[in-house]
This record gives structure tokens, sequence and C-alpha cells, in this order.
């Protein structure tokens, strides 16, 4: 089924106590949830000055009895505004665009369970006397009175060394009619800027993109933070996106830098873009919160017709909504400066960065383990696991390779228990298949590893599964949707986009993944392999909606203390196309994107993810010999400072052809050493004098040829022209690199 194997390489979930006391285990688990360990934010820091006015060293903050404000940077004497400056003198924007241009907030809410509406702060409460700001040591608070729409909604300004943080309270919010809050946006026309601007949006739409000002495109960027649910319960999926692994966006405007996390509420996140071609005037960026989650149902009545039912989440969101605004300095500019900024920021608020990341070159490679297949036995079709790639044909394609000078090796080995790559069921302890080799194939494999420096991590599938490990009914164990339905992840036809309704895998409830994780943990434990893979813990976040409801903030917790109680056990974790959040409890990050969804508002893909990793993370492309172009993927291996992936199997990919795994055509292993040899000293030659040091710099230096310079003063040209390419007195060669500075 292609479904499981689909969702095994890329997406992912685990638990929280029910009781949500300061400390809570898992009897017979080494896996402690800490609810004191919160994310880390930095500091307030500022003085009141006067009446809704607040400064310290390096900022000042001034609001306007309406709302709007003004934030000042004082080393470069830039102000940023909440709403644009001219906006009452162009007669030309009417309507809902007046009041958006004139709002710092935009609100859409349910009106008696039924029908969705939308309200915007300077309609509804503004133009009826419904804000108060007031001013004290916590900061300087808007109150919002929606007047007619009978809520309430407060946000507190307060200053750091970094910047403005902009905080929805949540906890203060008040609903005191019969409509129900569902999405809030913030600071909707904040550093918005007009027709004569020059400069770009940086968006986290995979490996990061940029979006031009007054670029002419219609329409507009809108995605999701982190890919909360995913495609849960979707019946069509006509497009293939990249994810926003990262809480953050950007805007760099007339030379100027504004940069932005979103650093409470980012997984019930949204982040919308638009160019000036929206309205003819304003190219804007803010996120909407999802304060309530609300889905619309269609179902038959008992007269068979259709009529839609709206459902509507009975617990709000239990965590503030916060966006830190911070103006940057230019010293490389733009994006570059952003990731810097971020890298440096992610250091100061978890433990990113605490170690250097070793062996960025080292090729990893995805060996495919089992796969269940159908046979004929005795005229009747059962399903067997067949080994695609044993525990003794791992050693000899490692081998081949080190006998040919490829030195650095790692392994995730998926598919490695008996449920093989479907991950049929969820494991709750490790037991490598015996038509693998076992546990003594497994062992003599270890053993091999030791003695050449190969690293081997296991992977393991937490939260997609078919059969349940925990009950007789698999629906029993399954995260719910708003609508309570169970939550099914497809299988999509790639003809038409529409779902293959027999072939889908389960989102597991969270309680049931933290005991599976725990459980693991405890045998895993014996096995003395210090590595270990998660296939989706990292890289998957989502609500569930059962008798006790977890919002993407508790699950986002749980995920990390699993990550963090498996790194406190001395496990290097390597995680798919890792989440921020996870970026901490990583040691590999392998699938890491290296573009963007190339969404019709983009200009242009960006390395954004890549410049926050390196130094910190070591991480690598997605499988070269399943992309679409294995030398521009090498090429882009070589920019982004990504090690090289490759997906094999010692089988030949006929042996697995008739049963539904036709992503897995070109992985026949015999087909690609070669190769591999070839690209890995190429990208080992390029990348020399790099490991473990941070990128400073990427730049596009002319078409089709691309800059990323290190701290310690390397700078890699990568020309992506079939032509050859003379700048700075520099000949970059066409479809390949030029290696300059260093250290030394």
């Amino acid at each position: 089924m292609q479904i499981g194997k689909t969702f095994f390489h890329g997406l992912a979930v685990i638990f929280l106590a029910s009781s949500l006391i300061a400390t809570t285990s898992c009897a017979g688990s080494d896996i402690v949830i800490d609810e004191s360990r919160s994310d880390i934010k930095l500091e307030s820091q500022f003085s009141v000055v006067a009446d809704r006015q607040i400064e310290n060293d390096c900022f000042g903050l001034s609001v306007e009895e309406n709302g709007a404000f003004s934030l000042l940077d004082k080393s470069t004497g830039q102000s940023w505004s909440s709403n644009p400056v001219d906006r009452n003198q162009n007669d030309n924007i009417k309507g809902i665009h007046k009041m958006r241009m004139n709002s710092q907030l935009t609100v859409d809410y349910i009106v008696d369970g039924k029908n969705t509406k939308t309200a915007t702060s300077y309609a509804s409460s503004t133009n009826k006397d419904g804000v108060s700001v007031s001013t004290s040591a916590d900061g300087i608070l808007v109150h919002y009175n929606f007047v007619d729409e009978k809520f309430e909604i407060p946000v507190l300004y307060t200053l750091n060394s970094c910047g403005l943080r902009a905080e929805i309270l949540n906890d203060r919010i008040v609903e005191s009619g019969n409509n129900q809050i569902t999405e809030i946006a913030l600071l909707p026309y904040f550093a918005a800027s007009g027709l004569n601007d020059q400069g770009y949006f940086l968006v986290p739409d995979g490996s990061g993109a940029l979006i031009e000002f007054n670029n002419g495109k219609s329409g507009n960027y809108q995605q999701k933070i982190y890919n909360t649910n995913g495609l849960m319960n979707v019946k069509t999926n006509k497009t293939k996106v990249e994810n926003a692994l990262l809480p953050v966006f950007g805007t760099y405007c007339n030379n100027h830098s504004l940069f932005a996390v979103i650093d409470g509420g980012a997984g019930s996140s949204k982040l919308y873009g638009f160019t000036s071609s929206e309205n003819g005037y304003y190219n804007r960026i803010y996120p909407q919160f999802t304060y309530r989650q609300s889905s619309v149902v269609s179902m038959l009545s008992k007269t068979w017709s259709p009529v839609e039912i709206s459902f509507v989440s009975s617990l709000a969101a239990q965590e503030n909504f916060s966006v830190l605004y911070c103006p940057l300095q230019n010293e490389y500019g733009g994006y570059s400066d952003m990731a810097n900024f971020y890298r440096d920021y992610l250091s100061k608020t978890t433990t990113f960065g605490d170690a250097v990341s070793e062996r960025e070159s080292a090729l990893t490679l995805d060996f495919y383990g089992g796969a269940l297949v159908e046979r004929n036995f005795c005229g009747f079709p059962v399903t067997v696991n067949t080994a695609l790639t044993s525990f003794q044909d791992a050693e000899d394609i490692c081998q081949n390779l080190i006998d040919d000078g490829v030195k650095d090796i790692r392994i995730r080995y998926l598919g490695i228990t008996s449920s093989g790559l479907e991950n049929k069921s969820v494991p709750d302890g490790f037991k490598p298949a015996s038509a693998l080799g076992g546990k003594k194939g497994f062992q003599r494999l270890m053993d091999f590893a030791g003695e050449k420096g190969v690293e081997i991590f296991p992977d393991c599938d937490f939260i997609f599964y078919q059969n349940s490990t925990f009950s007789l009914l698999s629906k029993m164990d399954a995260a719910r949707d708003v609508s309570k339905n169970a939550g099914i992840f497809y299988e999509y036809n790639p003809s038409n986009g529409v779902a293959e309704t027999s072939d889908y895998v389960y989102a597991l409830k969270p309680s049931k993944v933290f005991r599976a994780a725990s459980d693991y943990l405890d045998s895993y434990k014996k096995q003395n392999n210090p590595y270990i893979s998660f296939s989706t813990l990292g890289s998957f976040l989502y609500a569930d909606y059962s008798e006790e409801i977890y919002l993407p903030h508790r699950t986002k917790s749980i995920f990390k203390e699993i990550l963090r109680s498996y790194q406190g056990e001395g496990f290097s974790v390597m995680n798919q196309a890792p989440n921020a959040y996870a970026l901490e409890y990583t040691s590999v990050a392998v699938n890491s994107p290296l573009n963007s969804s190339c969404f019709d508002i983009e200009d242009q893909t960006v390395p954004f993810y890549q410049m926050v990793l390196h130094g910190s993370v070591a991480y690598t492309t997605p499988a070269v010999n399943m992309s679409c172009d294995n030398k521009e993927t090498v090429l882009k291996a070589i920019e982004t400072g990504s090690g090289l992936l490759y997906s094999l199997s010692k089988a030949d990919y006929s042996v697995i052809k008739n049963d539904g795994y036709d992503d897995l055509y070109c992985i026949t292993a015999e087909n690609w050493l070669e190769e591999i040899k070839n690209n890995y000293q190429k990208v080992k030659a390029a990348t020399a004098g790099t490991e473990g040091q941070k990128i400073v710099s990427h730049k596009k230096a002319a078409e089709g040829v691309f800059c990323t310079q290190y701290e310690n003063g390397i700078s890699i040209w990568v020309n992506y022209n079939a032509h050859d390419v003379e700048l700075d007195g520099m000949k970059i060669p066409a479809l390949d690199c030029y290696v300059n500075g260093g250290a030394g």
C-alpha cells in the first residue's frame, strides 16, 4: 500500500498525561513529561516614558488612542508602522480594503454555530469607541471591544533587546454572546510597503522563498506553519507542496530588514502574503491564528439531499499568540541577516547550537529493508515480508563504497521490522525482522559498522498505522478531527488527485504514541546503538479532538519531550525535515527541502533553512536518485552545504513492482553505486573546509549563479548554466562550482 510508504518518508505525534501537573511520568517508562519546560522567550526590557510610549536602549514604541502604533529603530532611525502612514490620503481604497488597512486585527467568527463572518477592528471596534489603550510596567495593552459581535480581544505590546513583541492574550479573551471566534489575523498591515518601495518578503516555504514587492502577480501566498493536521480526512489532493518548517517571515524594504518570529501559537498559525496587485497599492505579510477549530462537513439529510453541518471545537486555544518583530542591522543584507539572526535566536532560546555538527558532507543511504508483498502459497494469496535489503546486503553495499574511498557513511534503515515499509502497526519495541537477518544479523551489521565507522539509524514511525497495536479496532486508537471522524490519511491517484479510499493509514492518538515511544525506548536501549531515526516525529504536527482534546501546542510539547528523552539517553537523533521545535534534538536532518513549492506569487527559492542549520545540525538533500534532475540536485547540495542522500535496495525493483510500490522504481543499488562514489567525491572536495562552519551569506550573483559564504571566509560559487560564467575575475565552469578563499 503506497500511502504507508509515502508518509513513512515524510510526516509526524506523541502523548501528554491528561492531568497537566508539573511533572508526570509513565510507569515503566524513561520518558518524563516536564510541564515546567516551556519555550523560552526573550525577556521584556523597557521603561515607560509617557502615556502610550515605552522604550529601551534600542527601540521606541508609540501607540495612538485608536491602537495604531509606530516602532522606531534608534540605531538607524527607521520607523515601522502598524498601518500605512498614508492610508487616509488614498481615496481609491474603499470598502473592506479600507477597513482592513486601518485595522490591527481581523477576526473570523461563527454566528450561532452556523455561518462564518469577518470583523475588522477598525469597523467593529475603533469606529464604535471600543478601543482602550493603557500603559503599565507590563507594557502597552490595547483592548478591542467588538461591540456588535460581543467579544473582546486584548493585545499586549512589549519591547526587548531584539525588538517588539505583539501578543494576543488568549486567556483574557471574552465571548459574551452566541458568536464564537475561530481565526484572528494579527497586524495585517504592519510594515506594509507601497508602489514606490523596493524589496521583498521572505517566506518559510520549503527551504525558503522570496516574494518581490509589486511583482505584478495575482493571487496571494498562504501556508500553514508546520503543516498542522496535514491532509487528515482530505479526499482530493491535486498539488504537492513543500511544508513551512520554520515559524518565521521577513520584510526587506529599501535596504532595511524587519524579521518576525512567531514565538507563541506557531502550530496554530497560517501565514499570508500579498503584493500590491491585490488592491493596487500595498505589499503586506502577516500571520493568522486559529483560536478555535471549525469545519464544515457535507452530510445527507433525511431526504437524502446534501446539507452542510458546521462543527466547532469545544476547546479554544490554550496559549497566547505572539510574534516577535526584529529590526535588523544590514551586515550582509536581507535574508542573510535574517538567517543569522534566527540561528542566534534559536541558540539563545533553546539548546540548538550547543554542539557543532560533524560529518556534514557524509553520505547518507536510505536502505529499504522489508516490504509486504503478495505471494501464492498452495494457490492462495498470502502477504509475506520480503527482504529488499538484508543486513548482510547492507554490509556488502557499504563495503563496496568504502573500498572505493567513500569513508563517511550513515545508514537510515527503513522497514526494519516485520511491518516492513508499510508500518503495518506501530512498534512498541525494537524487533528486527527475521527476513532481514533477525537480531543476530543486525548485531553482525552493528559490529561491522563499529569497525568501519558507519553510523546506523534504525527508523521507526510512532504515528501512522493500519492495524492497531493497542486495541481490537484500529479506529479506536485513531486521533479525531474536529467533526470527530477518525484521522485517516489517504494515498492519492497521481492522475487526478482523488483519494484511493481503500488505501489509507490512521494517525495514532497522542496518548497512544507516548505509550509506544516509551516502550520502544526501554527496548531499544538494550541494543547499545547510539543512533536512532524518527521518520515522522519531528516533521508532522496535528491536533486530536477526541474526548480528551490535544491542540497543536500540547501535542508539540509531547513531541519535544519524547525527543529530549531519547537525546537525554545519549542517542543521536535523525529526523526527517524537522520543524523548528525539533531542531534542538536533531543531530541529522535528512531529506531537507532544497526548493520551495514555487507558488505563482513567489519569485526565487533561497536556502534559508540550510543557512540556519549549517554548523549546528548536519542535513541532507532529498534522495538524489529519486529527483527529477540528479546533476542539479548535486549542485544544490554544494550550494546549500548539504550531504547527499540516496535511497537504495539490494533487490531489483521487479520484486515489488506489482505490489503498489510505484514510487520506488529507481532504488536498485547496483545501478547507482558508481554515480554515488563520483558525486560523493565531488561534494566532499567542494565543501572541504566548511565542516562546522556557519553560513553567513547567500546571494544570487548572476542569472543561474549563486554564492554561499561561510564564516571562515570560504565562498562557493555554483553555476547552473550550460555555459561558463566569468564574475569578478573568476571563471565558474558550466554546471559546476568554484571555491574561493578560506582561513588558510
